[in-house]
């Protein structure tokens, strides 16, 4: 039975997850954020799924909400993801906070050294 549910879950977040992107193409960003809202409801571990909806929050100028989810992946799922580093500092620059944006840049920097580090 829990197999069961974990699969019913895991179809349940391909459904809503699909939607944002189509809603997106079609010009309605504030219900497709909903959609993702929907969709990380049902697995909140999906790192894309909590970047994704940064990026629409973006698009939206909704920058606040785009920083809760930037700083939700570095501190909860993933502490040295460069996407969510690198969109936390340009949160800070755009609201002229210079140190926490370097910061963040630098942390950024030190993540995909590390990475380069691994691939060569």
């Amino acid at each position: 039975i829990v197999v069961h549910l974990h699969l019913n879950t895991d179809v349940l977040y391909r459904f809503y997850e699909g939607k944002p992107q189509q809603l997106h193409q079609e010009g309605d960003l504030r219900e497709s954020a909903k959609q993702l809202q929907r969709a990380l409801q049902i697995q909140p571990e999906s790192v894309s799924g909590h970047l994704q909806l940064a990026s629409l929050y973006q698009n939206l100028y909704w920058r606040e909400h785009a920083r809760v989810q930037y700083e939700l992946v570095l501190r909860h799922l993933q502490p040295d993801n460069v996407q969510a580093l690198l969109g936390l500092a340009d949160y800070y620059a755009a609201s002229r906070m210079p140190v926490p944006a370097c910061g963040v840049a630098s942390r950024a920097m030190e993540a995909l050294q590390e990475a380069g580090a691994l691939c060569g």
